[in-house]
């Protein structure tokens, strides 16, 4: 990667997958410069803003992640993963009508989407709708999630049919 970015510095990819490959080595840093220069000479790939966006997230810029995820949404209104990725940082945030509204969006555009299922549920359980957060649950150990006995009781506790 580093011969090819040397050879030619102007394409987005190698830098991009340098990013990849620092991120999973948890060189947070490092993988936000690499995805920095990949979207200067490429600012409309949803990928490297969403990825640049998780490496704002594990580096506590949660704006920055949010403003990463939100512009990938506005190249890409059905990118649920953006959508998806978004709620979970306005959960962090204690945003948590919104982060519903992220969550359904990327069920909307992927309606087997489990995970998304599972975080709405959590932050619905918050926010006191114990009937649609064990809705949700069911339905994301349907689609394969895996839910803990502890999760699923607390949450359908008042809720059981």
């Amino acid at each position: 990667l580093i011969e090819s970015i040397e050879r030619n510095p102007n394409l987005p990819y190698p830098h991009a997958q340098l990013a990849y490959y620092k991120f999973n080595r948890t060189d947070f840093k490092g993988a936000l410069d690499e995805y920095n220069l990949a979207i200067n000479i490429d600012s409309t790939d949803v990928d490297y803003l969403l990825n640049r966006g998780l490496v704002k997230e594990k580096l506590r810029d949660y704006e920055g992640s949010i403003g990463d995820f939100t512009k990938a949404i506005s190249l890409k209104s059905d990118f649920e993963s953006a959508w998806f990725n978004r709620g979970n940082v306005l959960t962090k945030l204690n945003r948590l009508q919104e982060a519903i509204d992220d969550y359904t969006l990327a069920i909307f555009y992927d309606p087997h989407y489990a995970a998304a299922y599972y975080n709405r549920a959590l932050d619905r359980n918050k926010l006191g709708l114990a009937k649609e957060a064990c809705e949700d649950l069911r339905k994301a150990e349907e689609l394969g999630q895996l839910v803990s006995t502890k999760v699923k009781s607390k949450v359908c506790l008042l809720t059981k049919k």
